[in-house]
Parts: structure tokens; C-alpha cells; sequence
């Protein structure tokens, strides 16, 4: 994230003295503690529940971009391997797909969410804000990077332009 500007860029700086990473090293660090502190206030089932709704939701957005691809990547799908461009009824199967699994995947962050630990222990206020906490912060961390960039003159959305990256 660091190379790609959506975090300081400090966090790829490697130091001459100990050849390592050392400001992301203590960000993964700061971010283990803050992880155990959640554990302690949820307890087990409640924290893995918790990642597990996080993990469902971020498979969400790619498979919708996987939906659009064929759509706005025309040139690219076109190019791609004879499977990824069938078609059933004008609609590529690869939008199908796509679409099965953000369906999938955001229903099962919504069983997740809804019923706690599968009815093991009871959801709390705390692991719902939490939850939905992690998921707004995700999007708002690469809304201020964007801004803040785009504000120095860079636009760091053009990483993601080139499928795939070159």
C-alpha cells in the first residue's frame, strides 16, 4: 500500500542501519495489539466471526468488477482465452459468475453479521460497530490518499488502470 501511495510512503522506507522495514514493522505491530484488544472485548467466536464478515465483504468488490469487466475492459475480454469470452443468451458467463459470487459472498457477510456466531454467542453493539467500522475505514483510507494525491497532482487510481499491472 505503501508503493502504491495509499498509505505514507515512510512505511516502505527500509533503514540503512537494520535493512528492514521498521515503520511497518511497528504498524503491524500497533495493529496485532489493537487485534488482541478486540479479542479481549469480543472473546473468540465473536472476533472470528468478525474477520470472517470482513473477509466475505471484501470479496464482494471484485467479484462485481468481475461482473463489468467484459463491459469495460472490451478490448481486454476480447484478447482474453476462449472460456473467459462464452456467452449464454448475449451475457457473458463471466458476469454470471461474478455475479453469483458477490451474491454468495455478501449474503454470507450478512449471515455473519446478522447472527453473530452462527447462534453460538450473541452479537454485541461493540462488534457491529466494529465491524462496520473496518469496512467504511477501508474505503475512507483510500478516499483521503486519493484526495490528498490527486491534490499534490497524482492520481493514484491510475495504478489500477492497467489490467494487468504493469
Amino acid at each position: 500500500m505503501a508503493f502504491d501511495r495509499v498509505i505514507p510512503s515512510k512505511f516502505a522506507d527500509i533503514s540503512e542501519r537494520f535493512r528492514t522495514p521498521h515503520f511497518a514493522i511497528i504498524a503491524v505491530i500497533v495493529l496485532g495489539v489493537l487485534s488482541e484488544v478486540v479479542y479481549l472485548f469480543l472473546g473468540w467466536s465473536a472476533s472470528f466471526t468478525m474477520g470472517s464478515i470482513v473477509w466475505d465483504v471484501s470479496y464482494v468488490i471484485p467479484a462485481l468488477a468481475l461482473v463489468i469487466f467484459p463491459f469495460v475492459k472490451k478490448d481486454l475480454f476480447n484478447s482474453s482465452p476462449g472460456f473467459v469470452r462464452w456467452k449464454a443468451a448475449g451475457i457473458p458467463i463471466i458476469s454470471v459468475v461474478g455475479l453469483i459470487t458477490a451474491l454468495s459472498f455478501a449474503w454470507e457477510g450478512y449471515i455473519g453479521f446478522a447472527t453473530g456466531c452462527g447462534g453460538y454467542c450473541a452479537p454485541t453493539p461493540f462488534g457491529y460497530t466494529l465491524t462496520a467500522a473496518v469496512i467504511v475505514l477501508a474505503f475512507v483510507v483510500y478516499g483521503a490518499a486519493w484526495a490528498y494525491h490527486k491534490h499534490e497532482g497524482l492520481d493514484i487510481s491510475m495504478a489500477l488502470k492497467a489490467i494487468p499491472p504493469e
